[in-house]
């Protein structure tokens, strides 16, 4: 799914409320959930459960600390979904964010460098050769023969050149 996070503005009374609520949450531990409120009149509860499933929603009272309303999810093991909500209260009025939806965060963990570099340079490598395939095939070329991957810009260089030249594909053989 989408891992940037959903944004906007609530206003709940008088008060305009901007929040940001995470899609993704990358490593371990709680993800932390936090919401600009200065306004001490403001309270928010936290509903959330586990996605796809018919469990029950869980409740939690997000907490007041330096003028924000903090909660955490808990921890999922990587590919585990959650779909949570938040309702701000002040007073008689409530608020849903984000309204008329839910939010569904995914958890991953964290990917070993010892994996990532070689993928990196696996890719890296098939890209290149893709490249040196695509000129062979459109580009009729005596040169391949001397391939070798220290030379294929000059290679393809070369190849290209030809192409512009005035002599045929047929006159070469």
């Amino acid at each position: 799914g989408p891992t940037y996070p959903i944004s906007g503005e609530a206003v709940i009374g008088s008060e305009v409320i901007k929040y940001k609520l995470d899609r993704t949450h990358g490593g371990e531990g709680d993800h932390l959930i936090e919401i600009n409120a200065d306004n001490e009149n403001i309270c928010a509860e936290l509903f959330w459960k586990r996605y796809k499933t018919n469990d029950a929603w869980t409740s939690i009272d997000m907490k007041r600390q330096n003028g924000k309303l903090i909660a955490s999810l808990p921890y999922q093991p990587p590919a585990g979904k959650l779909v949570y909500h938040i309702i701000l209260q002040k007073g008689e009025n409530a608020v849903t964010l984000p309204a008329n939806s839910e939010v569904v965060i995914r958890f991953k963990g964290d990917v070993p460098v010892l994996f990532l570099i070689p993928h990196i340079i696996f890719i890296f490598g098939a890209m290149l050769l893709s490249t040196r395939t695509d000129y062979s095939h459109f580009y009729f070329c005596d040169y391949w023969g001397i391939y070798f991957w220290p030379n294929c810009p000059e290679i393809c260089i070369r190849c290209f050149l030809d192409r512009l030249s005035v002599r045929s594909r047929f006159d070469r053989q």
